[in-house]
């Protein structure tokens, strides 16, 4: 993928993502092939806030702090009970889920259970951004995975 498009999915989904802390900003998206691992804490949040993800790689959260948190998929419709994942982890202990794309749909695989992640929003040239939260500190770690092909 070019360097151009992917700076464009990376904006559009820092956009879906409301009230960002200012420390947010200042560092760029991250590009997750294979595997990567995003850092976050109450303060400052998930740096990156946004991380581009190569469909089929695996996304590890660990703690930047020694508060416990729950990342799980904001559901952008009220009837949206359930998420496509759960992501627990504390300090150094990572918790991990596949993202993939399947027929335009976002799957998320946690422990070899599949969920379709019906808040994805579809992005141009096939991509979709899903954005997240740890529900345990909802006002300060807020994130985005854009999912490319």
């Amino acid at each position: 993928m070019r360097p151009l498009p992917l700076l464009v999915a990376a904006c559009a989904a820092l956009a879906m993502v409301p009230a960002l802390p200012a420390e947010a900003a200042a560092v760029p998206a991250l590009l997750c092939q294979g595997s990567c691992t995003i850092p976050g804490g109450v303060l400052p949040g998930f740096l990156p806030p946004v991380s581009v993800v190569t469909s089929g790689s695996a996304v590890t959260w660990v703690g930047s702090d020694a508060a416990g948190h729950l990342n799980v998929e904001n559901a952008l419709l009220p009837d949206q009970l359930a998420t496509c994942f759960e992501a627990s982890y504390a300090g150094a202990s990572g918790a991990t889920v596949v993202f993939r794309l399947d027929a335009g749909s976002v799957v998320a695989e946690v422990d070899g259970r599949e969920r379709t992640c019906a808040s994805a929003q579809p992005l141009a040239g096939g991509a979709a951004v899903l954005t997240y939260a740890c529900i345990i500190h909802a006002l300060t770690m807020k994130g985005a995975l854009v999912i490319i092909p």
